[in-house]
């Protein structure tokens, strides 16, 4: 019942805050529902995360604080130096979210391989467009994109750990939405807009932080439970 609630609460959330950002009117009611989105999902997160490894739990919490500063910092988009402290936020976010996933890793040389050709594909192909308009921002756009690939392979990395295939696959999932959602802003922002860019940004991003967040709440199964217990022995 309350997993039901809090879904219910969390995509009413969600969708007024799309709706919100499509109607100029009705943007300034996004100083509250595009913080609560993230701020939603600390909160539900707190309240069922204590199964958690204890570092694992932190990280996990301050990726959402950073993400949470991060939205609130977007909110000035369009004024330049509150736009690179959200990036810093989000930088910050991300790199937690890669050493919380980092607890269960089992890597698999030839998988990983396999994948980070496949990222580094997508990051060529991504800057190949977006380089132009970068200027002197290559550097500090470059270094944020390797942060979101390593977060994106840390969470793929989890395939063979002790975690349940749907936990995997919800985190995973969510790690591919919030890759999607920073890229669309990057081309929106450094190549051209982008088509609902709006619409599409948000719900990638809300989606991507609800399933990290259902992924990585969800339970553990006697073997990684096991492995819990003898971390804090």
């Amino acid at each position: 019942m309350k997993s039901i609630l809090f879904n219910s609460l969390f995509f009413l959330i969600l969708t007024l805050d799309i709706v919100f950002s499509n109607f100029d009117h009705l943007l300034p009611y996004r100083v509250i529902t595009k913080p609560a989105v993230i701020g939603s999902l600390l909160v539900y997160f707190y309240l069922n995360s204590a199964h958690l490894i204890k570092e694992e739990r932190r990280f996990l919490l301050l990726a959402l604080v950073f993400l949470l500063l991060g939205d609130i910092l977007f909110l000035k988009f369009d004024d330049t130096f509150f736009f690179f402290l959200g990036m810093a936020s989000f930088m910050l976010g991300n790199i937690m979210y890669s050493l919380a996933f980092h607890f269960y890793v089992s890597h698999r040389f030839i998988r990983t391989i396999l994948f980070s050709i496949v990222l580094l594909a997508y990051a060529y192909g991504l800057l190949n467009l977006i380089i132009d308009g970068l200027e002197a921002l290559f550097v500090p756009v470059l270094i944020f994109m390797v942060v979101v690939f390593t977060m994106l392979q840390s969470a793929f990395s989890r395939l063979e750990a002790e975690v349940p295939r749907t936990a995997y696959f919800l985190v995973f999932t969510g790690g591919l939405l919030f890759m999607f959602s920073e890229s669309i802003i990057a081309y929106s922002k450094f190549y051209k807009p982008f088509p609902f860019e709006d619409i599409f940004i948000m719900l990638t991003y809300g989606l991507g932080q609800y399933f990290i967040i259902m992924g990585m709440t969800y339970k553990r199964n006697t073997k990684a439970k096991k492995y819990n217990q003898n971390f804090h022995n």
